[in-house]
């Protein structure tokens, strides 16, 4: 869901630098598709396109003209001004680009960057804020910081908690031991009984937790003694429940280390898990829940116990329950 690009640009010794500040969510016209650019110095933008075509020439097909719809990636040559194009058919061709720069909106307006400095370019479905389900109130989307760029409900790093390579962009990393995660504090517009958590999640290893070969982790959590905890148990499995009094309402598993989007969804009693777009109901479960908020561990005495090992990316939390075909065109739009 990284509809905002944190990075501004300004010309300097060096021709061309990349700073990241943090920015609300900018609207563009058009559905647009998202690029993940890798530059050649080890930056990494992310930007968004209008759905436009682009002009290339193959020394076997000549002239072509293609659409970001019908492009996969593109990488650049080290030390040369062609390009080995991949389109979403699967082909795969050497083409040289017909212009010397790459248009891209941000949040600061329209940014040309040169080609020159571009290593690769990953092309994926954008979602505009304005196509977004109502009722966001939360996106922690881990671009260097634990900010919220939607509702200000910004986070503090705690443990050894850092940043890292994420679904898109950088995520939270988190090491699984010694409180490793993300302060909330008790922000009102996270006080809620009705909700939506979604995320990306990679587990680390075979294990969630960095200690021994068991242990639950945390994922989000709204504070020991009557709040609500959505983790991952030790086996895989995504788990939800009223922290200290209540068994856990059981949901599909993570068994693997790639990328997956989770979901909760609560109204009244209904409980819905999703894992990947896929809706997995749960059994009706009708409590009160109290307040405090953390992403990544939970509020418990042995707290360094339930750190994730993983990353966590997109965190975005909704002041109502979605439905399946919203959490679905999440999922669509971002993998």
């Amino acid at each position: 869901m990284k509809t905002v690009l944190r990075l501004f640009y300004v010309l300097g010794m060096w021709g061309f630098g990349i700073y990241r500040s943090q920015a609300a969510p900018v609207a563009t016209n058009g559905s647009g598709f998202q690029l993940t650019i890798e530059l050649r110095d080890g930056s990494r933008v992310i930007g968004k396109v209008p759905n436009e075509t682009l002009d290339f020439h193959s020394a076997t097909l000549g002239d072509l003209k293609l659409s970001w719809a019908q492009i996969r990636a593109i990488q650049y040559a080290a030390h040369s001004d062609t390009a080995r194009l991949t389109a979403t058919n699967g082909d795969a061709i050497r083409v040289k680009p017909a212009a010397d720069t790459l248009r891209v909106e941000t949040s600061y307006g329209e940014n040309k960057i040169p080609i020159k400095l571009i290593e690769s370019i990953k092309v994926s479905a954008a979602i505009n804020p304005g196509q977004l389900p109502d009722g966001l109130v939360a996106l922690w989307a881990g671009e260097g910081n634990a900010g919220d760029s939607v509702g200000g409900n910004n986070g503090t790093l705690t443990g050894s908690a850092t940043f890292g390579p994420g679904k898109v962009g950088q995520g939270f990393v988190f090491d699984g031991r010694n409180g490793s995660g993300v302060t909330l504090g008790n922000p009102a517009s996270l006080q809620l009984q009705d909700f939506t958590i979604e995320a990306w999640i990679q587990r680390g290893s075979d294990k969630v937790v960095s200690y021994g070969s068991g242990g639950n982790a945390s994922l989000f959590d709204s504070g020991w003694g009557g709040g609500y905890l959505l983790g991952l148990a030790s086996n895989g499995e995504l788990f939800f429940d009223r922290l200290g009094d209540v068994e856990p309402l059981h949901g599909p598993s993570i068994t693997d280390t790639n990328f997956h989007q989770v979901a909760l969804t609560k109204a009244g009693s209904e409980i819905v898990f999703y894992l990947d777009g896929t809706a997995y109901p749960a059994p009706s479960y009708t409590t009160t829940f109290s307040f405090t908020s953390s992403i990544g561990f939970g509020y418990q005495s042995d707290s360094q116990d339930q750190s994730l090992l993983g990353v966590m990316d997109e965190i975005s939390f909704f002041n109502r329950a979605l439905s399946a075909t919203e959490i679905q065109a999440l999922y669509t739009g971002q993998k």
